[in-house]
């Protein structure tokens, strides 16, 4: 064996560990970033099942008379407290620029909650009471949807 062969096998062989190191970096990035996803998506589910019994809630008060406004109006505020809670969170989620990987991982999921996110920023509470079905239906989608990413 010559000099050659033992400096082609050193360089060779420091080249395979790089690229070996190299992969496995990227791996381990996409197994935090995936970690640290599951950990966002996490965080809206007990704020979207709480909206869903406030605003079933809501319908039901709606239904029985329009006489009982006052408690109407006290589960408003807490429905849009929740809402400025689920804003921020998605904002989070945003911010941390995993939203692309969500969307890459679950097109469904992103879209909905990205939906209810727009829809809220542009309603608000404007017309709260005439859509309140509406925003029941999309809560709704989702909490299933997002239970159903947790699970998988």
């Amino acid at each position: 064996m010559s000099l050659e062969d033992t400096i082609v096998g050193l360089v060779g062989g420091f080249l395979i560990s790089l690229i070996t190191f190299y992969i496995g970096m990227r791996i381990q990035r996409q197994i935090e970033r995936k970690q640290a996803l599951r950990e966002h998506i996490r965080k809206f589910f007990p704020t979207l099942r709480e909206l869903t019994d406030d605003l079933s809630y809501a319908i039901s008060i709606k239904l029985r008379s329009e006489q009982d406004l006052e408690s109407f109006g006290d589960v408003t505020k807490k429905i849009c407290a929740k809402f400025e809670l689920f804003e921020e969170i998605y904002s989070t989620l945003r911010n941390s620029g995993l939203e692309p990987e969500l969307e890459s991982a679950d097109k469904k999921t992103a879209n909905e909650l990205k939906g209810l996110f727009i829809l809220w920023r542009m309603e608000g509470t404007s017309n709260f009471k005439d859509k309140i079905d509406q925003y029941y239906s999309k809560v709704i989608v989702c909490k299933n949807l997002v239970e159903a990413y947790l699970k998988t």
